[in-house]
């Protein structure tokens, strides 16, 4: 089973640049034709579909992503509105209804030998994302039932990427969702997205994989008091190949155009 990760598109109306610069639409665009290339057996979105989450960019986004040849599943992050981007995906099986107890976009995937559990991260109006009682009950409800190997997809990684131009704290509940973990064995891998560049960690024991924006990268600079800055690098994506005997493998791969791959035997 293949599992394609694309992860802050932040999409904005159509024509508009993201700081000017990068055109979002078509950086989405040829991460869609890289995910098709890879045929996965289905593609996350790992959040900050749209930038503002206006409708006209999650129009946009739609259009884009609907040219996916593999089922689509989202969920929100930092720049997403859950209202609009609830009225957006309204049509989708995945999207949970509106009369549920909890507003939150969140759900899980059957994808046969796997289970996916979608976690909503969101706080309205703030960068950092959590995890509150009611997400993790909902987490911890749902491993309760299902034993089969499982990938948690949330938008905010419960571990600091270690740059002072990065959040310090990016997730409130991460040690609550380290400890449910720790006494839970059959979560194989956490991923999510935010950092907008590829960074591995671990919680509870877990490795987690955060796959790189498909928009624009964040530089890597450990400088002390260093600011967070666009870098002029590939945006890019993730695929992750499970296997029976091998268990979980995760490969980041860069968007653009390039040459063909080249055989070398």
């Amino acid at each position: 089973m293949l599992i394609g990760q694309i992860s802050d598109s932040h999409i904005l109306p159509l024509g508009e640049k993201s700081h000017g610069i990068i055109d979002p639409a078509q950086r989405l665009l040829a991460a869609v034709k890289a995910m098709n290339a890879a045929s996965p057996d289905l593609v996350l979105h790992t959040g900050d579909i749209a930038h503002h989450g206006t409708p006209e960019a999650y129009r946009v986004a739609r259009e884009i992503l609907a040219q996916l040849k593999a089922p689509l599943f989202a969920i929100p992050g930092n720049h997403d509105d859950r209202a609009k981007m609830r009225a957006a995906f309204s049509d989708e099986n995945w999207m949970p209804s509106k009369d549920q107890a909890t507003a939150f976009i969140q759900y899980t995937i059957d994808a046969g030998p796997l289970n996916i559990i979608m976690l909503d991260s969101l706080v309205p109006g703030e960068v950092s994302g959590a995890l509150c009682k009611s997400r993790l009950e909902f987490l911890h409800a749902q491993l309760s039932r299902d034993s089969r190997p499982t990938i948690i997809a949330l938008h905010h990684p419960p571990m600091a990427p270690g740059l002072d131009g990065f959040a310090k704290v990016g997730l409130q509940g991460a040690d609550q969702l380290a400890g449910i973990l720790e006494k839970q064995g059959q979560v194989i891998r956490i991923l999510a997205g935010h950092n907008h560049r590829s960074v591995v960690g671990v919680c509870g024991g877990v490795a987690t994989i955060v796959a790189p924006s498909c928009a624009f990268p964040f530089a890597f600079n450990a400088k002390k008091g260093a600011s967070l800055s666009m870098a002029f690098e590939p945006p890019g994506a993730a695929l992750h190949l499970w296997d029976e005997n091998s268990g979980l493998v995760s490969h980041v791969i860069s968007i653009g155009d390039w040459p063909e791959p080249k055989s070398l035997r």
